[in-house]
């Protein structure tokens, strides 16, 4: 389904309406036609003997009142009585002799405008799936966007001023994802060739039309038409990389590049477009899905010519795709609102929906919770035995002696004092393939051992687990190992004997009602090259499977919690296998399942103990106590036309732990990088760290960097990290049990730091480039006690300097009227009537701490 099925209604403006201003949608200017889409697609629908086809392609205009649709379909519009059940769209398509009766129903409380999507149907047809899209006509230069990645990623979609056509070309080497398709003055075949690229440049400086020059078949040929997506109809019209292209047209996107989520992958349901330069023109796109079903959301920018557009939308399998029914209703709706402000702003449309509706905030704030551990607070820190980016790891880094020999030489390094805990996340403490007693050195008869082999078989331990386990917990360790959650190795005994392929999920072409010939598993592999499957998470089997392993983990060997990787990292894999008894395809079966599953879990390992999995995705924060969040710090700088923001903070605030950020030994070329990278962590509310404590040096990035903890030359880092854990143990009521507020705009004499070509993740090549500033600050709130901490940090060696803001209380929580500012560290406190005008000073690795609240 898409937006294109209110085109009918909205020939006439409606309006948005609070109490501060009245937005009529066809009355955005600024923001360009806000329901303008080209080319949209809607629904899939399919009938016996068919394949789902798209049976939309449109192009709406509403900005001028007019609208241009192309379909099979009649159109009809209904405007009801009931002022709260504003409109209703009906489309009747026809598929072959049968026909789908589309409608939505939309809803407007508010700001918010709810579709409520369905389906009636004739015998014998089906829906696979749908869509919803919108979007502005043009990006201005100043338009940013906010995607729903780890904790946020907002992107700069702006373009450069538009140059005029000159007969010269400035020539300089392609940039990322640029193409140029065509031949000067138009065609794709037979362009002007030449020997040389330097015969090719001047033939191309004196052509007008003459934008680019690839390199084809040992020819250097002429280009025109540049353009700045990929080819729709030739993959192979990319660039070569770094041969060089002439821009005589107009310059390319700042920042802004398309972008798509899976979810539950993607981390939250909505994203955001906003004009920074203009008021009222966000534009807010949501699945308020309390259930977190599976589905896609997408950001896709036309950038080909020098306005370009752009439109969000999301889309989804359907619940129970193919099986004939005489209904389908979608079981959520899509939202869309207008807002005042930017990306902040945004998050604060969805946190109230998310806390009061979605089932995974109904356990409640941490703050309350019965199965968090009352040690996970005063964890500052952690360390892990040995990871290593592309999955390939040193054979003695999970050995318990050297374990325990590098975790207790840090922890004694790191002296976080007697309220902080250090936590161990242990890879390889289980033999997975190689003969007991031979330490890593036996394979046996299996064709490769050792991490990413053999799940689910992790007993029995490695020789001296149990009593390394002991001395290290005896200095306050707290240890969680290592397991996956989600793939079984096929070349295990176990996944003969019990027939563990009933249990994995199973994907289909599309067809109408598969039936079990048509299912095949999904297959996967990693830097063992062992091959995997993935699991159901809705089976009874898979569930037990894991939550027996995780009791016996906890339990029987003493750990203080267990790993449980990919859960919240991977996306869903729609399963068609009808014997595991939920909605073929869509739906919530996913998140379902691995809720059961994650429940079963927690009832073997107690209240007292941790459960953790990688990133942060929020249907599973009720079942999981920390998530690891990898990818939430390295896909994107902290910095920048592009960079990571606390949105999931800002809406999520005191109902999840986090902790986890790459590290690399390479950090240390500049001590800076590796503060700025804890510092923005504290900042975030995260616990510090997840030093990688082995690794291996020959393979790129290298990650170990135990050496480098322990060298006297980085004492001032590790003195930072004592400060840091610190801070967060004086204000952990804030950064644990509030949430984040909009940024703090400091001014100040540094300039913005960028190491280029510097990895932020080890697995990802395009994951490059740390920017930060070299001063940076968070706000919390805690809301029940109607309180504001800011935290101010320099995070270079020899930096720091003055800074100064103007902040207006009401803007982050507090009340108006009277404002005590206190240093948390000095005691010092001054007030404020309004607005508040603060100045003073941060040294090298100081972490300043101020409290607002009324006077």
């Amino acid at each position: 389904m898409n937006i294109i099925f209110a085109a009918c209604a909205f020939a006439a403006p409606f309006q948005l309406r609070n109490d501060e201003a009245v937005v009529t949608f066809s009355d955005a200017p600024r923001f360009g036609s806000l329901l303008q889409l080209k080319a949209a697609k809607g629904p899939n629908i399919m009938r016996t003997g068919e394949v789902p086809a798209n049976l939309w392609e449109a192009t709406i205009v509403t900005g001028s009142g007019q609208h241009s649709i192309s379909s099979s379909s009649a159109c009809e519009n209904i405007h009801l009585a009931n002022p709260n059940q504003m409109m209703m769209y009906w489309n009747n398509i026809p598929v072959g002799s049968g026909h789908v009766n589309a409608s939505v129903v939309a809803t407007m409380v508010g700001m918010q405008l709810s579709f409520q999507l369905s389906f009636k149907m004739s015998p014998n047809v089906a829906v696979w799936g749908w869509s919803m899209g919108v979007g502005p006509a043009a990006l201005a230069p100043s338009s940013r966007a906010l995607e729903n990645h780890g904790f946020g990623i907002l992107h700069e979609c702006g373009v450069s001023a538009v140059k005029s056509q000159a007969d010269n070309c400035t020539w300089g080497p392609m940039h990322q994802g640029e193409y140029i398709p065509s031949c000067p003055g138009g065609g794709t075949a037979g362009c002007p060739g030449h020997s040389t690229l330097s015969e090719a440049q001047a033939a191309c400086e004196a052509m007008q039309s003459c934008t680019g020059i690839t390199l084809s078949e040992g020819s250097y040929q002429l280009r025109g038409g540049i353009s700045f997506e990929p080819s729709p109809d030739n993959e192979n019209s990319w660039m070569i990389t770094n041969l060089p292209v002439c821009h005589k047209g107009y310059t390319p996107p700042v920042a802004c590049s398309s972008f798509g989520n899976d979810y539950p992958q993607g981390t939250y349901q909505f994203m955001s477009l906003y004009d920074e330069a203009q008021p009222y023109s966000g534009l807010y796109f949501a699945a308020h899905d309390a259930k977190g079903s599976s589905k896609h959301f997408a950001f896709n920018v036309k950038s080909s010519s020098p306005n370009p557009s752009a439109a969000l939308s999301i889309s989804a399998t359907a619940a129970d795709a193919g099986v004939p029914s005489s209904t389908h209703v979608v079981g959520y709706p899509v939202v869309l609102a207008l807002f005042d402000g930017d990306w902040w702003d945004s998050t604060q449309i969805y946190r109230p929906w998310a806390l009061s509706s979605a089932a995974w905030t109904q356990k409640g704030p941490v703050e309350n919770r019965t199965d968090i551990p009352d040690w996970l607070l005063n964890t500052t820190t952690w360390v892990n035995s040995h990871w290593q980016g592309n999955d390939i790891f040193n054979t003695s880094g999970g050995d318990p002696e050297v374990v325990k020999q590098r975790v207790l030489a840090v922890n004694q390094r790191f002296d976080l004092g007697p309220h902080a805990n250090l936590g161990l996340h242990w890879y390889e403490w289980d033999l997975l393939g190689y003969k007991q007693g031979s330490n890593y050195t036996d394979c046996g008869t299996e064709v490769t051992c050792g991490f990413d082999t053999h799940y689910p078989e992790y007993f029995p331990t490695r020789t001296g687990f149990a009593e390394n386990l002991k001395q290290m917990q005896n200095q306050g360790v707290k240890v969680a190992p290592y397991i996956n959650g989600r793939i079984f190795d096929i070349a295990t005994e176990t996944w003969q004997k019990d027939n563990a392929v009933s249990w994995a999920a199973k994907q289909s072409p599309p067809r109408l009602d598969p039936s079990k010939s048509d299912l095949s598993t999904y297959e996967e592999s990693y830097g063992s090259h062992a091959v995997f499957n993935v699991m159901c998470p809705h089976t009874t089997y898979w569930q037990d499977v894991i939550s027996n392993v995780s009791g016996t983990i906890v339990k029987d060997l003493g750990t203080n919690g267990v790993y449980i990787d990919q859960i919240a990292a991977a996306g869903p894999r729609p399963c068609w296998d009808k014997t595991h008894n939920h909605t073929l395809g869509g739906g919530s079966h996913w998140v379902s399942g691995y809720k059961q599953l994650l429940n079963k879990v927690r009832s073997q390992v107690g209240n007292n103990a941790v459960v953790l999995t990688e990133s942060n995705a929020e249907p599973f924060m009720d079942g999981v106590t920390i998530f690891l969040t990898l990818v939430g710090y390295g896909s994107a700088p902290f910095a920048g036309t592009r960079h990571t923001v606390n949105a999931f903070g800002s809406i999520y605030g005191g109902y999840f732990f986090s902790m986890g950020a790459e590290f690399f030994q390479v950090d240390f070329t500049n001590p800076d990088v590796f503060s700025s990278k804890i510092a923005k962590m504290l900042l975030f509310g995260s616990q510090m760290g997840w030093f990688s404590l082995g690794g291996r040096d020959n393979q790129h990035p290298a990650m170990g960097i135990v050496n480098q903890l322990l060298d006297p030359q980085y004492t001032p880092e590790i003195d930072y990290l004592r400060a840091l854990s610190n801070a967060k143990l004086l204000v952990n009521k804030w950064l644990t049990y509030g949430r984040a507020t909009r940024d703090l705009k400091l001014t100040t004499p540094t300039t913005r730091v960028s190491s280029k070509g510097h990895p932020r993740a080890s697995r990802t090549p395009e994951h490059i480039d740390i920017s930060y500033d070299p001063i940076m600050s968070a706000c919390w709130l805690h809301e029940s006690t109607t309180s504001v901490v800011c935290v101010i940090t320099a995070v270079q060696r020899n930096g720091g300097g003055a800074f100064s803001f103007t902040m207006d209380p009401t803007q982050y929580g507090l009340p108006l009227g009277t404002t005590k500012v206190t240093d948390m560290q000095s005691g010092k406190s001054a007030t404020y009537s309004g607005a508040v005008a603060y100045q003073s000073s941060v040294a090298a690795h100081q972490v300043i701490c101020l409290l607002f609240e009324s006077a």
